[in-house]
């Protein structure tokens, strides 16, 4: 297996947050859970074991279905950090079939229950990355399968678009046993 530089620039802006809708930003990183499904599901490997969608399959909500990172054995993306300052979106959703938010008027309702006061309008600010942002990390992967990469990915809550770059091989100079690093 060889490591090659990888870049995923935003063609979409970029929305993702576990409380839901609720005025969330969106942190500015990529998480590889993410990254690794992104492109498993882009080249048709999407795994029913390993899925991130999260549901009430195995518990109550936000447990998510998968154990670890690695989903395919063929290929593994790191988290990736923005290439320079990260510029943010603002918008407003009303969040239609979230199921936590009532869109509407009157109060809210979780399951069936009423919480919290009344509200007069119930749409939400989102925080999104912009646009044209890039994000880099690196790949682990066979050289056979670099080929097969996608060009195009779709990333977060909202299923954005995102080009996937991916670099020449880099050189590597040994193997070391396990060890911790930063």
């Amino acid at each position: 297996m060889e490591i090659y530089p990888y870049t995923i620039k935003l063609i979409d802006p970029l929305f993702y947050s576990r409380e839901a809708l609720s005025g969330a930003y969106t942190p500015t990183y990529l998480h590889a859970t993410a990254v690794n499904h992104a492109v498993a599901w882009s080249v048709g490997r999407s795994r029913e074991d390993q899925s991130y969608i999260i549901s009430e399959k195995k518990g109550g909500r936000n447990i998510p279905r998968y154990n670890h990172s690695w989903i395919e054995p063929d290929f593994y993306f790191t988290p990736a950090s923005p290439k320079g300052a990260v510029n943010y979106l603002v918008e407003m959703v009303k969040g239609d079939m979230d199921y936590l938010i009532q869109p509407g008027f009157g109060q809210a309702k979780i399951l069936g229950k009423n919480i919290g006061r009344n509200e007069v309008l119930k749409a939400y600010r989102i925080f999104s990355i912009s646009p044209e942002t890039e994000f880099n990390g690196y790949l682990h992967a066979d050289p056979e399968i670099i080929s097969r990469m996608p060009a195009c990915i779709r990333l977060g809550s909202f299923r954005g678009k995102a080009i996937l770059i991916i670099g020449k091989a880099m050189k590597t100079f040994g193997i070391v046993s396990d060890q911790y690093v930063n």
